[in-house]
């Protein structure tokens, strides 16, 4: 294997990666979950010692991620608020995730084509350039909030890559080194973002093919398991640290408002429509909504579910014929069950984002079948080179066209509204932005679009109340809070609201109340208002 050959490409590819994500320096901050992450996060202006401490102990924006929030310290640091400080760092970690991507590609097909350069190395630059410049990637990098997406991405291949060399290595203290430096890899995989759970799994997958060490050579499958003990101890834990995170921020989906079969057809269309996206990305937007109409007997639901599982048959029935076919299937299960649906977090039926390493599944498939082609004659390997070359183009001209949908929270929503006019987050969201602008017109407008779409919508409501309080239309802004507090009783903005107007209306056993109830309710983000509550009921 000629090594120097192969990071030359991987080098050439992860600068024509960061090249092409070069447009993403001129996008700033967006209002879903930037705000959270960097321009409204007291935490980044503390010490680094006070930094790190909060960051390895919180569990703000529902994950535990200490590393992700020391990067964005980091480019803090640098840069101050200026957006594009925080976009280049993306966009660098991006260039070296394809990097990475092409060799362990490499060190893959190697293992597959027996050190056959010439296929090896067509293999794995066409996974590279199609990983590097594919516009589903675009989210991930795009947005600065998804730092973990290619962070532990980073740290995910890094420990893939230690596994092969563990497994070629001849010497015991050299295996000992590369597995100890894998079981690191993938700590700092976890600590960026817990998505990374599926790698003892994945692991085992290599073992099976190419490496071919459960399975296909007889031998006993204990010592194989035991090597994984480490990192599924670690993957536990994480695992129950994020349900947790999630837990307390009331994201999961409990299963009395979302059937298991429910989810299962939503898990399965979603795998359709992700590999849909792959082959042919258009139509791409930032939120897909979940759908809360799915039944067995729609071919929407039906034809996805009989996809998977004839392809899952295929795959087992061919795991000694096809063993990639079979580790490629497997691989895009796995790396896609954290976000499948069948734990449902949040209100999404899919996203760009979670495709970022799953879709190496695909990806590996097309890199194979362009070295097979390279195989056969020499007149073919120009169909190759042409064929690849175009795609990439293809793929780079509609990342550069998908990247200014993150330039602002304007261009971000709006795309949303395009592809799904009835998303009412992006209404809210809109509204929000035009609120931040100071046209209070038009976020009402909004919000109040919003509220069509979604009655009982808690924050529409407080944030209408708001606009008629400011207008002094008390009996209208006490209408809009009492509604907020119905729709949900945990929102604290809207209770304290609801009592300060009731109070200016001069209902002020009601007002106490409501005020009473606040101070046993309200999080601590509300500490600022506690002694006011208080002085007012008189404490």
């Amino acid at each position: 294997m000629d090594y120097r050959r192969l990071s030359f490409v991987a080098a050439t590819i992860a600068l024509v990666t960061c090249a092409v994500y070069l447009p993403a320096l001129d996008n700033g901050f967006v209002n879903w979950d930037d705000d959270g992450y960097v321009y409204e996060n007291a935490a980044l202006k503390y010490s680094w010692i006070e930094f790190t401490r909060w960051a390895f102990t919180t569990l703000t924006m529902s994950n535990w991620h200490p590393l992700t929030w020391l990067s964005l310290k980091l480019d803090y640091f640098i840069w101050g608020m200026d957006p594009a400080g925080f976009h280049l760092t993306n966009v660098l970690l991006h260039g070296a995730n394809t990097a990475l991507v092409v060799l362990l590609a490499g060190l893959l097909f190697s293992e597959i084509f027996k050190n056959n350069d010439g296929r090896v190395i067509v293999a794995a630059a066409l996974t590279g350039i199609l990983f590097g410049v594919h516009p589903l990637h675009v989210e991930s990098v795009a947005w600065i909030s998804e730092r973990k997406d290619v962070l532990y991405s980073l740290f995910m291949l890094c420990a893939l890559i230690c596994y092969v060399g563990f497994l070629r290595a001849e010497s015991a203290r050299h295996r000992a080194y590369l597995y100890g430096l894998c079981l690191l890899s993938f700590a700092l995989s976890l600590m960026s973002k817990p998505m990374a759970v599926t790698l003892p799994a994945i692991l085992l997958i290599l073992d099976y093919y190419p490496f071919r060490r459960i399975l296909f050579d007889g031998g006993p499958a204990a010592p194989v398991l035991r090597e994984k003990l480490p990192f599924f101890a670690l993957s536990l834990a994480a695992a129950i640290v994020a349900i947790v995170g999630q837990s307390l921020s009331a994201s999961m989906a409990p299963v009395a408002d979302l059937p298991l079969l429910d989810r299962l057809l939503g898990a399965a269309h979603a795998q359709a429509g992700y590999l849909l996206k792959t082959v042919w990305p258009s139509g791409l937007s930032p939120f897909y909504p979940l759908d809360r109409d799915i039944t067995l007997v729609s071919l929407e639901y039906l034809l996805p579910l009989l996809f998977f599982v004839a392809t899952t048959l295929a795959s087992l029935v061919l795991f000694r014929r096809a063993p990639l076919l079979t580790a490629v299937w497997a691989y895009f299960i796995v790396s896609l069950s954290p976000v499948i649906g069948i734990i449902q977090v949040g209100n999404q039926a899919m996203a760009d984002r979670y495709m970022y390493l799953p879709i190496l599944a695909p990806l590996v498939l097309a890199g194979a079948l362009a070295a097979r082609v390279w195989r056969v004659r020499a007149s073919a390997r120009i169909g190759v080179v042409a064929m690849s070359a175009v795609t990439a183009c293809l793929l780079a001209v509609v990342t550069v066209r998908t990247i200014p949908v993150w330039s602002d929270s304007f261009s971000l929503w709006a795309r949303v509204i395009e592809q799904t006019p009835n998303a009412a987050v992006a209404h809210l969201n809109l509204g929000n932005a035009y609120r931040e602008l100071g046209d209070l017109e038009r976020a009402a407008e909004s919000w109040r679009k919003t509220l069509e779409i979604e009655p009982r919508h808690s924050f529409a409501s407080n944030q209408l109340g708001v606009v008629a309080f400011m207008s002094r239309d008390f009996a209208l802004a006490r209408h809009r809070f009492a509604a907020a507090v119905a729709a949900d009783e945990t929102n604290a903005e809207a209770r304290y609201n609801l009592a300060l107007v009731l109070e200016a209306l001069g209902r002020l056993d009601e007002a106490h109340r409501h005020y009473a109830i606040f101070l046993e309710t309200a999080p601590a983000e509300y500490s600022h208002l506690f002694a006011a509550v208080r002085q007012k009921l008189g404490r």
